[in-house]
């Protein structure tokens, strides 16, 4: 008779091109797929290398795209858009607070250098293209444009509800 046995290990894939999510050597972002990984992620720091179309995933989901961050676990990282492009950004959450590429940005996190092209996004109130609701920190340099709708209140393009924090 003859035996074989023996282990195996796969190596697993990184998330991100590169980094490990530090000030230092922040996560790499270039694609949709990382950039919903982000909501995992949601103290660390990040850059995006190239501007990014989030259609493919906005559609897996009946509502659309997912927002970032939310009331009870806020964007508390920092992101550097290193001046990309977010695109077909698309949301139909009406009856929803908190809506848009981040729905809420706390703490001490940054969203820097980045724009959000919206094809169209709909929530009930802090309905935003680039954040819903900034409850604190920082939104610099940052750009957005498309349609967006509320069916409630506190509306915007680039933030729809600040509270504290700045935007520059």
């Amino acid at each position: 008779t003859f035996s074989l046995s023996f282990e195996t290990e796969i190596e697993p894939k990184p998330l991100f091109d590169a980094g490990d999510g530090t000030e230092g050597n922040p996560y790499s972002i270039s694609t949709a797929e990382q950039l919903d990984l982000v909501r995992l992620f949601l103290e660390n720091y990040f850059v995006v290398t190239a501007d990014i179309d989030v259609s493919a995933i906005s559609a897996l989901d009946p509502f659309g795209w997912v927002p970032l961050g939310t009331l009870d676990e806020p964007f508390t990282g920092q992101i550097d858009g290193a001046g990309f492009t977010v695109t077909g950004l698309s949301i139909d959450r009406k009856g929803q607070n908190e809506i848009g590429l981040f729905g809420v940005l706390g703490g001490e996190g940054v969203i820097e250098n980045l724009n959000v092209n919206a094809t169209g996004v709909a929530g009930s109130q802090a309905t935003a293209a680039l954040v819903g609701r900034q409850i604190s920190g920082t939104i610099r340099n940052c750009r957005s444009s498309g349609s967006v709708i509320a069916d409630n209140s506190r509306v915007g393009g680039l933030v729809g509800s600040q509270e504290a924090g700045l935007i520059t």
